[in-house]
């Protein structure tokens, strides 16, 4: 078995609780299921991580 597979697994058995869940059950499972989607696709499961400016001090963090 394949992760892909692995994970389609996943989300046939997540999409089959979220049909039987309460609504905002239902909605947070709905939104897991997107991120198995994604990974699927290769796409990751969050969006690219934002990097600090270089060369910026904060003030009070001054060592």
């Amino acid at each position: 078995m394949t992760h892909d597979q692995f994970l389609e697994g996943r989300l046939q058995v997540i999409r089959t609780l979220a049909a039987a869940a309460d609504p905002f059950i239902k909605r947070r499972l709905l939104d897991l299921a997107k991120t198995y989607e994604r990974k699927i696709a290769g796409l990751g499961s969050s969006p690219p991580k934002r990097q600090a400016p270089t060369g910026q001090r904060i003030a009070g963090l001054d060592a």
